[in-house]
This record gives C-alpha cells, structure tokens and sequence, in this order.
C-alpha cells in the first residue's frame, strides 16, 4: 500500500448507516491547494464505485481507485454509492484532512481490508465491524477516536488489528475466540482496567500496547503463544502483581516446542515492562525475570529503588540497617560520597556505615521490589522517609520499625505488602498509620507485634482470621484502637504466645481465659517449652475467682489452673499464664504468678 496517499474521514448521509444503494458514504475533507485525494477499494464481482467529489466536477466511476485534485480551499463532502455494499472487500484511505465521524460499515458484511488512518479531524466513537465476519486486516490510527472500542470477537479472520495513538478509553474488549491474529497495536490511547486474555490467540507475534492506563492482567493471557516476539507494554499503571503473572505467563510459555525466543530490541523482539506507572516485580516475578533472562530474552522491567534518610548529630557516628534482598543483590547509596555497599542475595545482616560528618544524608537502596527482611531500629540511627517507600517493598516477608519517629507510612501501605510474614512496629513511632482491613488483608502473616500507638486500626475478626497462617506470636500493647476478641483467641490454635497487654479489664481476661480453655485441645504443641499466654503488666487486675481446682471451672482464675496443671489429664499441652511479668522467675518451669483474690483475700501461687 502506498502511504504517501491521502487518507479520508467517512460519514454517512443524515447521520445513518449503510442501508440501500441510494444511501452514501460521505467523507468531509478541508483541503488545501492544490490537494490530491486517493481512494482505493475493491469488490468482489465487477461492481462500480460511483464518487461525488464535492466540487461540482463530474461524476467517475470506477470498480478500484480513482484520484481527484482540488483547486479550491474549504470543506468538500465527497459521496461514495455503490449497488450492493455487501459485495465491498476492500477500502482504504490514507493521510487526509478529514473531519467529522467514521460511519457505519455493518452491511459491508464482506469487508475483507480496512484501512482509514492519520486523520486527526476524525472524532467521536468507532461503530461496530461485528457483522464483518470476513474482515481479515483492519487499521485506523493517528485519528481522534474515542470511547470505548467496540468488540472484534466475530472478526474470527482478523490477522492485523491497529488503532493505535488515538483516544479510546475504558476496557479493551477480548478478541476470542480468534486463533489466527498476529499484529496487534493499541499504544497511545487510554485503555484501562483489566487487560484481557488473549489465550486464544495462539499465532500472536507482535503486541504493542504501551502508554496506556492498564492496571490488571488476566492470568493465562500471554502463555500460550509460541511465537509471540514483541510484548510491548510499557508506561502503563500495572501493578507488582500484574507484572509477577505477566511474567510467570511468559516462562509458563517456555515449554512450548519451538518457543522464539524474544530477544534483541524494538523492531527485532522482546519484553517491555517498564517505564512510567508499572510496577516493579515482587521476588516472585524477579524469580520469573530471571528465568527468561537466562533463556536469552530480552525483558524490560522497573528496578525501584527505597529512600531513606538519616540524621547524625556526631562527627564518625556509625548507623545499622538491617536488609535482606532475595534473588539478586541490591546496592546502598549512602548520601556523603563514599563508596556504595553491595547487599548480598539471601544474606540477614546488618550494614554498618560511619558518617565523617554530623547532618542529614539521604540514603538509596536499590531494587527495593525484591528486599524481603528489614529492620529500622532507632537505636542504630535517626531513620526518615516519606509515605510511600515503606509501600515499595512489594517482596517485603519481615518488617520491624522500632522508634523511628521520622518513618511516615499512610493508611494503606501495610496492608498491600501481602507477602508480610513478620510484622513489629513499637515504640515512638507517630507518624505510622494502619487502617481498618488491613491486618487481614496479609494472609501470609505468621507473627504479629503492634505497641504504643493510636494510630492502629483493627476491626473485630481481622485478627482471628488469619488463624490458618499465624503460628508464632501476638503482642498487642498499648494500641486502643486495636480490636481483639475472646472468640479469635479460640480460632488460633497455632500461636504459641500471646502478648495481651492491651489494658484489658477483669471481665476481659476472665473471657480470653474462657475461650482459651474451650479449645484447650485443639492447640498445636509449641516448638519448645509450654504455651503462654500473658495479661497487662501495667496494673493491679487480676482475672476473677479463686485459683483452685473445680470439676467445672466458671472464673478466670479456675480455667488458669486448669490451663497451667491439666488436673483431669486430658493430655493437652500446658500453658504459662502470666498477668504480671514481674512474677516471671528466670529458669523455673513455668511463670509463678502471684494472685489475691480481692473479695476473699486468699494467694496463690502457680
């Protein structure tokens, strides 16, 4: 096809569709002088195209192409009839000054070859092609299209699909259930939500749809092409999760027999996952990164990087961070111009630097998307950073910020480290926020620590209900806002300590014992030593009644003895019960706790 041709904007008569032979295709043009307009279209018998320039010239007409020269300024309304629109195979313009909007093709039910681009006047909505069924090429860039595109599903033929650099908007619609499309280009416009699969569509080789607003991506899409070469998505708003299942996909392609292998650059092959809006991967995805690189391709990812900062007040002060990057090493930018330190893969330890200079020096940590453990601990330095970097650590499986006032994470970020294993934040830490629903949103999460804050907010059931994954501990001190109920305790039977130190009443304990001796059977036996359980350490509250053995135990002080002492031998594993810890005697076998019951005056010790 010949490109330097001009390309026209179709309309139809009265704004309808193709319908009759009396009704027209209409194309307004604002020419310039001299300007020379080229059609070209075929049928599939010996019919006749018949054209209207506009101009008051002659009427022509001819069964492929004719060409026409304005010598005058302005809009022209050019016509196009024909008798039997369902006999039009083929229909092309190129590089005009069209205005106005693309008409109906719908009973052009032949249409093999459609090609309509670089049209900046055409406006508006792109009408359907799904009677089209025989359409096997279709284009229509560089024009002003908007709304939503319509669906191509059955187009089944269809081998090349473009609209790219025009402003369609909302989801793109899934092109199954075809198997022969090869070419798709969608870039430059404002595609959003969920990209689509296109599983079906097994002889893809080439797809760009870079600058766009795609956040998602249907797993299984790009994992079955064999010879898929070009993955063009670049600039867009996908998420770590996206970018890991993009990946996976494409490895999970690697066992095709065959497989091209995507490698080179634009134009030869390759993946593009980067630039403005993706994520970067999360390990996962950079396990999957790996994998392809090694298979020779050529993938395109975002490496992020984590900013930090920390204040020194002495000359030669030595400050600790304590970070772990899983599957490649990352690198610390200290701010003062020494060297940088190179963190090792898989290696838990800490990263010692000495400061010459007293101030504030802004710290950068590389590839923070695959960083799995870290520590901030005042003690070791006065560690900063804005909202927002905490969420960088998208691989993130162990967390602990202890005071470290100058640490800002908003409401939100906690929760979308879903990988989260270890959670401990406590002590001076006011400018960290956790919102409702997030606690229960890291259904990975084995151990959970959260002290000395207003700023925590867990709904009722949050916490219990991570009870098939939570098997370590939880300490909850000093956190109003924090809500933990008896009914949970019962649920996670795999923890082995609980840390109540929340300023629980009489009434409080006395129900947490309750329920904890109703499932006395059903706790997993602890690693070593007993289960504990221990109550606020900052008050005189004792849980109620006496402690003595009864057969059926009603008061927080009975369910302790039967907890610590399994009277009955039922065989279940004993518990440390503790309501203040300084009763705790180093190196004794269980915790001896000393309690006065209030109304009787009665002591015991167990």
């Amino acid at each position: 096809m010949n490109k330097n041709r001009k390309r026209i904007m179709l309309t139809t008569a009265e704004g309808q569709g193709i319908k009759a032979e009396k009704d027209f295709l209409i194309f307004h043009t604002d020419s310039v002088t001299p300007d020379v307009f080229t059609p070209t279209w075929a049928f599939s018998d010996a019919s006749m195209m018949t054209i209207d320039w506009g101009d008051g010239s002659q009427l022509e007409r001819h069964a492929t192409t004719l060409s026409h020269t304005y010598s005058y300024l302005g809009i022209k309304t050019i016509k196009f009839s024909s008798p039997d629109w369902s006999k039009l195979t083929t229909f092309e313009y190129y590089d005009g000054t069209l205005v106005g909007k693309m008409p109906s093709f719908e009973n052009c039910v032949n249409l093999d070859y459609f090609d309509i681009d670089s049209n900046s006047g055409i406006i508006g909505n792109l009408p359907s092609f799904s009677p089209c069924t025989k359409l096997t090429y279709f284009e229509c860039d560089h024009q002003n299209l908007s709304g939503t595109l319509p669906s191509f599903s059955n187009c089944i033929l269809l081998d090349f699909f473009s609209c790219q650099v025009n402003n369609f908007s909302g989801n793109l619609p899934s092109f199954a259930p075809n198997v022969l499309l090869t070419i798709v280009f969608i870039y430059e416009n404002q595609f959003s939500g969920i990209f689509p699969s296109f599983s079906t569509c097994v002889n893809l080789a080439h797809f760009y749809g870079n600058n766009n607003q795609f956040t998602d991506y249907e797993v299984g899409g790009f994992a079955t092409q064999k010879d898929l070469a070009q993955l063009v998505l670049n600039n867009n708003l996908f998420t770590a999760q996206a970018i890991d299942a993009i990946l996976h996909d494409l490895v999970l392609s690697l066992s095709i027999p065959n497989r091209y292998i995507m490698t080179g650059g634009i134009g030869i092959g390759g993946v593009w996952l980067d630039g403005t809006g993706n994520s970067a991967p999360t390990v996962y995805g950079m396990a999957d990164y790996a994998t392809l690189v090694a298979a020779g391709w050529n993938v395109n990812i975002n490496q992020p990087s984590m900013n930090l900062t920390v204040t020194t007040s002495l000359p030669n002060e030595t400050i600790k961070i304590f970070v772990t990057p899983t599957g490649d090493n990352c690198v610390i930018t200290w701010g003062d111009g020494t060297p940088d330190t190179t963190v090792l893969d898989g290696l838990v330890d800490f990263t010692n630097h000495i400061y010459v200079l007293a101030g504030v020096h802004n710290i950068s940590i590389t590839k923070s998307n695959i960083i799995t453990y870290l520590l901030l601990n005042g003690e070791k330095g006065v560690f900063g950073c804005t909202a927002g970097e905490i969420s960088k650590l998208v691989s993130l499986q162990e967390l602990f910020l202890i005071s470290v006032p100058n640490i800002h994470v908003d409401y939100g970020e906690i929760g979308s480290l879903i990988g989260l294993r270890t959670l401990s934040i406590y002590t001076n830490i006011p400018n960290i926020y956790i919102g409702a629903g997030e606690i229960s949103n890291l259904i990975l999460l084995e151990g959970l620590d959260l002290e000395s804050s207003n700023n925590f907010y867990v709904n009722a059931g949050e916490i219990g209900s991570l009870y098939a994954t939570l098997t370590g501990w939880i300490w909850l001190e000093d956190v109003p806002n924090v809500i933990f109920t008896p009914s949970e305790i019962a649920s996670l039977v795999n923890v082995d300590y609980f840390f109540l130190y929340n300023q629980y009443t009489q009434d409080d304990m006395d129900a947490f014992l309750a329920s904890i001796y109703s499932a006395r059977m059903l706790y997993a036996d602890p690693p070593f030593g007993n289960l504990e359980v221990y109550f606020d350490d900052t008050t005189s509250i004792i849980p109620s009644g006496v402690y003595q053995n009864v057969s059926v135990p009603t008061t927080g002080l009975e369910y302790i003895y039967k907890l610590v002492n399994d009277p009955d031998n039922y065989g279940f594993q004993k518990w440390y019960v503790c309501t203040n810890s300084e009763n705790y005697i180093p190196g004794q076998s269980h915790f001896n706790l000393t309690v006065q019951n209030a109304a009787s005056g009665q002591t015991g010790t167990f």
